[in-house]
């Protein structure tokens, strides 16, 4: 149809991605327990999953929050001296799994056939990150879950204790489980699109001056679809790494 609009119903079948409920980044409540794997999974030279690989798929960037605007990659400079508080902070993100769990605190599994798990993004900072290497260096990411209970919601702090066990694997190696794989790598790949995102919008610095003029005049703050384009954030991830 014209307008913007889209047709659908009776014998057609609904627009790809309608019905399938935004995923938030992970956050957790104090005094939750979690239970989730890292899903951003990794390919190997000979184009198979890598089920050994030392960590996930993860997204890298500077951000900066300026008002009127919102959440911004910061690409210099320029950038900062427009934010709330002159300076950039790095962030990392990552794609996770949250796993049901059964009233004996066992993994689900009968539910994890019926897709009652979420997946969602998660964005930490590199404090986090390198507590997270740390368990990588002994847990392989696709090998293994994290039990996690938040202790402190409003700064995202963890008691985490690393299983050696996890329902990826089990679908990837499993005959009964394998049918569920497909549908976990579809939801991972529309998380995945929008993990640029949780680093911020990807707007030039003309764009962002071009916003900041608008608001100031009462106009509306466009949204912008940003790019994999990090920018200056390759010597950064060369150190944590």
């Amino acid at each position: 149809m014209s307008d913007g609009l889209i047709e659908f119903g009776g014998g057609q079948e609904a627009p790809p991605g309608l019905g399938v409920p935004k995923a938030d980044s992970f956050k957790g409540s104090t005094g939750k327990r979690y239970l989730i794997s890292f899903v951003g999974l990794v390919k190997g030279e000979d184009g198979r999953l890598d089920l050994n690989a030392k960590m996930p798929k993860m997204i890298a960037g500077k951000q900066v929050y300026i008002k009127g605007v919102g959440k911004v990659i910061s690409k210099g400079p320029e950038f900062v001296a427009l934010s709330d508080k002159k300076e950039e902070t790095f962030k990392i993100t990552t794609v996770v799994a949250a796993w049901p769990l059964t009233s004996e605190d066992q993994i689900d599994y009968n539910a994890i056939k019926a897709g009652k798990y979420i997946v969602q993004p998660w964005t930490f900072t590199e404090k986090r990150f390198s507590t997270l290497k740390g368990y990588w260096s002994r847990f392989a990411p696709f090998k293994s879950s994290m039990d996690m209970t938040c202790t402190d919601e409003k700064f995202q702090n963890f008691d985490i204790i690393c299983i050696p066990e996890s329902p990826v694997l089990r679908m990837l190696t499993e005959d009964e489980f394998k049918p569920l794989f497909k549908e976990l790598v579809a939801r991972v790949e529309k998380v995945t699109a929008r993990l640029p995102k949780e680093i911020g919008n990807n707007f030039s610095i003309e764009e962002v001056r071009n916003k900041l003029n608008q608001k100031g005049a009462g106009g509306s703050v466009e949204q912008v679809t940003p790019s994999y384009d990090m920018g200056n954030v390759q010597a950064d991830l060369d150190g944590l790494m």
